[in-house]
């Protein structure tokens, strides 16, 4: 999207299919954070979790806070003009879910409410930098 931005001054994104973009420091903690429950003994929760990051957001939504960040890093002079449109006008050869939201259930109960905002991961993911110590905190 950077790239994109940087190339063009206006973008059609796609604002009909919804996601959960995940920070791959956020993957880490909570896979560090579940590890470390069953090496203190926790029993019971082997199993298949899904795990993303919230709130749920369209493609367009997602272009709006990578470009509102972007400007805010001073990564991009200026903010490219985003036009909202349809899967259907952006044809690939990969079918794509309109909803590929994730239920996040069985991890919150299992384990804990280890899902970040979608806000905190930009902040986080500034300078691509993660505070490893912070995984190792109990929730």
């Amino acid at each position: 999207m950077l790239r994109l931005g940087k190339e063009r001054e206006v973008l059609g994104v796609v604002g009909d299919q919804l996601g959960g973009p995940t920070y791959a420091g956020d993957i880490a903690c909570a896979l560090i954070q579940i590890a470390n429950q069953i090496i203190a003994g926790r029993e019971n929760v082997f199993g298949v979790y899904h795990f993303s990051g919230q709130p749920y957001v369209s493609w367009y939504e997602f272009a709006e806070h990578i470009f509102t960040e972007a400007l805010a890093q001073k990564l991009l002079e200026k903010r490219p003009h985003l036009n909202c449109i349809t899967t259907s006008d952006y044809p690939t050869p990969a079918k794509r879910p309109a909803n590929s939201c994730l239920n996040l259930d069985k991890i919150k109960n299992v384990f804990w409410n280890c899902t970040k905002r979608l806000a905190k991961s930009f902040e986080k993911s500034q300078g691509i930098s993660l505070n490893v110590r912070m995984c190792f905190v109990q929730r």
